[in-house]
C-alpha cells in the first residue's frame, strides 16, 4: 500500500512537469511591463560558467542589500504587484532586478527565469533561477546572500517561467 500510495505522488509530480500553468497572481502583465523578463534572447556577452556564477553571486548580494524588504500592500496598497524596486520591495521585486542587473551585465536572457516557490515555513515566494550552463540552474534569493543549485534548495517549485518562452509559465514539478 505505501509502495502504491508513493507510486502515484511520484506519477502526479511528474504528470506536472512541463505542463502549462497560469502566471502567478501579480504576474499576468509582466511581459507587457517588462519586455525583458519574458526575452528568449541568446547571446550575452558574459557566457562562461565561472563568469555567470561570478556575477550571480554579485548581483544577489549587491540587491539584497541595496532594496529594503516592503510588502505589496505597504508601498502600493494593494495586494500583489510585480514591479521593479528602486529602494525596496517584496520577494518577486527583489528577482525582477536581479534578472534585469544581469541581463544589464551580459547574462543572456535566456538563462534567467523567475520561479514561484514554497517551503516549510513560506508559503509562497519568488526566486530567480539562472542557469550557468554548467548543468545547474542556481537561485537567487532575497533572503539569502548565498546561492544553491535548485536541486539542493530547500524549495518545492510550483511554477516557472518555461526556457522556450518565458512569456507562459509551467508547473515546477520537482526540486
Amino acid at each position: 500500500m505505501i509502495v502504491r500510495i508513493v507510486f502515484v505522488l511520484i506519477a502526479m509530480t511528474s504528470a506536472a512537469i512541463a505542463q502549462p500553468a497560469k502566471p502567478p497572481q501579480g504576474a499576468q502583465n509582466l511581459c507587457q511591463n517588462y519586455r525583458w523578463a519574458c526575452s528568449n534572447g541568446v547571446g550575452g556577452s558574459i557566457s562562461s560558467p565561472s563568469a555567470i556564477l561570478d556575477a550571480a553571486r554579485s548581483v544577489n548580494s549587491d540587491v539584497n542589500h541595496r532594496i529594503k524588504p516592503r510588502s505589496d500592500r505597504g508601498q502600493y496598497g494593494s495586494a500583489e504587484r510585480w514591479a521593479l524596486p528602486t529602494t525596496s520591495g517584496d520577494c518577486e521585486d527583489y528577482a525582477l532586478l536581479k534578472m534585469k542587473v544581469l541581463i544589464d551585465r551580459g547574462v543572456a536572457p535566456e538563462r534567467l527565469r523567475l520561479a514561484q516557490v514554497m517551503a516549510r515555513d513560506i508559503p509562497s515566494h519568488v526566486v530567480l533561477l539562472v542557469d550557468a550552463d554548467d548543468g545547474n540552474e542556481y537561485v537567487l534569493d532575497n533572503l539569502t546572500d548565498g546561492i544553491s543549485t535548485r536541486a539542493s534548495s530547500r524549495y518545492a517549485y510550483l511554477k516557472v517561467q518555461r526556457k522556450s518562452d518565458r512569456s507562459s509559465w509551467e508547473y515546477g514539478g520537482y526540486r
